[in-house]
């Protein structure tokens, strides 16, 4: 194997080994969660969340997917989250208001 940089050879022979620990702790950065926001919390009950944005984990909690909230879990996260979804812009709508989160801070 070779490195090479802007057509220059800088390192050959030899092998390279890439190793990944993924976070398992539930929450932890790095994670991903399937989150909405509380029926309850205006700051993300309203107005539609974009693919890409970030937003602090107390006005997220986890979900179950296409289901109604009825009670569950009560607890918000901690951390700053992105968007890896769409949340629908429908105030009290628990079913389109989750969505794919992944903590990144």
């Amino acid at each position: 194997m070779a490195i090479i940089s802007n057509g220059t050879t800088i390192a050959s022979g030899g092998s390279l080994s890439v190793s990944v620990n993924p976070p398992s702790t539930a929450g932890a950065v790095g994670t991903y969660a399937i989150m909405g926001a509380p029926s309850y919390d205006q700051a993300l009950g309203q107005g539609t969340k974009s693919f890409g944005a970030t937003y602090a984990g107390s006005n997220l909690k986890p979900r179950s997917c296409g289901s109604y909230e009825s009670g569950g879990v009560t607890s918000t996260q901690s951390g700053t989250w992105r968007c890896m979804g769409y949340k629908a812009a429908i105030n009290y709508d628990t079913e389109n208001s989750t969505t794919l989160w992944i903590r990144i801070s």
